[in-house]
Order: structure tokens, then sequence, then C-alpha cells
């Protein structure tokens, strides 16, 4: 057990020690996370192909296999819509056709064309509530044939839905 300076411990010499030993400890549990999260260097991912962008992005680009958030920060349609074509515009560089999950069709596909995403490779799935929506995305994530899933979702999720997205997204190898 580490002691904490000031906790019983007056030995200047023990307290570096001690520090040091706990920062080696956390140094080593994020080392440990970075190996099994989304920033592992040997995992496959969909560069942006700006090298200003790409450089700052582990392993050059958007993971592959791995569960990405893209959310509108107002209230207004605008921010929404803005998401959804940056979505869009990363899965158009992708090959294959992309599942989109909403609770109701609101989706404009000439917009979604107009940054690559062409209709003929977008299935669209009205799903109904936020958790009927995840479900139609992990079982798009288990299917083998699609290039990416977009789930759009109004108000919070919670850390279990997201980390049950994510497993699945991770075991697929395809961007959600």
């Amino acid at each position: 057990m580490l002691a904490r300076y000031g906790e019983g411990n007056t030995d200047l010499t023990r307290a570096r020690q001690t520090r040091a030993e706990l920062i080696e400890a956390v140094c080593t549990e994020i080392a440990r996370i970075e190996r099994n999260s989304h920033a592992r260097q040997d995992r496959a991912t969909l560069a942006f192909g700006h090298a200003n962008i790409d450089a700052h992005l582990p392993g050059g680009g958007l993971a592959l296999g791995a569960l990405h958030e893209v959310a509108g920060t107002g209230p207004d349609v605008e921010h929404g819509s803005a998401a959804a074509l940056f979505a869009a515009g990363v899965l158009a560089r992708s090959d294959g056709p992309v599942l989109w999950a909403v609770e109701h069709y609101d989706l404009f596909a000439p917009a979604l064309a107009g940054v690559g995403l062409r209709p003929d490779r977008t299935l669209y799935a009205v799903a109904g509530p936020p958790a009927a929506v995840l479900l139609v995305m992990e079982e798009g994530l288990r299917h083998r044939g699609l290039a990416g899933v977009v789930g759009e979702v109004s108000g919070r999720l919670s850390p279990r839905s997201c980390g049950m997205r994510r497993r699945t997204a991770s075991r697929s190898g395809r961007c959600a």
C-alpha cells in the first residue's frame, strides 16, 4: 500500500519515492487502457486525406471497428444536419452500403449525396424510439456486408448502451 505524503510519513525521501511509484502505476494503467482502446496503432483506420488532421488521429485516421460520436452542439436543426453530413462524408469514402438508423424519417438524401454518400449505398431504417435505434445499430454492426452504421438518437445515451455498441463495433471492424 502506498502512503501519501503527510499521512504519518514524514520522511521526504519516502514521500518522493511514493510519488514516483504512484506516477509509474498511473502510467502503467494508461498504457493498459490504450492497448485495449480504439487508440491502438495496429487497428485499421479511415484517413481523412488531410495531413494536418490525420497526423493528430491515432493510426492516421478514424479507427475502424470503433464507435465514434458525432453530435450537433446547438438546439437548431442546422447543428444536427452538420453532424449528419459530416458522418455521411466520412462513410462516403468507405466501400459498400451504409445502414442509417433514425427515430423518424427526416434525412434529406440529396444532401447526403452532396457529400458523396449516394442513395443507392444507403439503407434507411426508421426504428422509432432511441432504444430501437440502438438495437438496429447493433444488428447492423453484426452484418458483415456493411461499410458502416449510423444511428441518430435524441437525448442522452447511457454509458451501458454505448459500451454495448462499442464492443459490437470493435468485433465488426467497421465504423459506427
